[in-house]
């Protein structure tokens, strides 16, 4: 799975490709609303994937293992 989800968690576009990197910017600047949800939606998968919940889980799931 992607870290970044195209248009829901941000916006991929080739490394070489300036003018698709402008046209992202822009339409995030010209887009409040789209700003706010990929904002939103980037930190809350951040959060799923790398939050401290996250954390404790594995490093306890490896324990268990561990000790049985």
């Amino acid at each position: 799975k992607q870290i970044i989800q195209h248009g829901e968690t941000g916006f991929l576009v080739a490394e070489d490709n300036a003018p698709a990197f402008a046209a992202a910017i822009q339409n995030l600047q010209g887009n409040t609303e789209l700003s706010l949800s990929i904002s939103r939606k980037a930190a809350e998968e951040a959060a799923a994937r790398f939050g401290i919940g996250k954390h404790i889980a594995m490093v306890d799931d490896i324990y268990r293992a561990a000790t049985t």
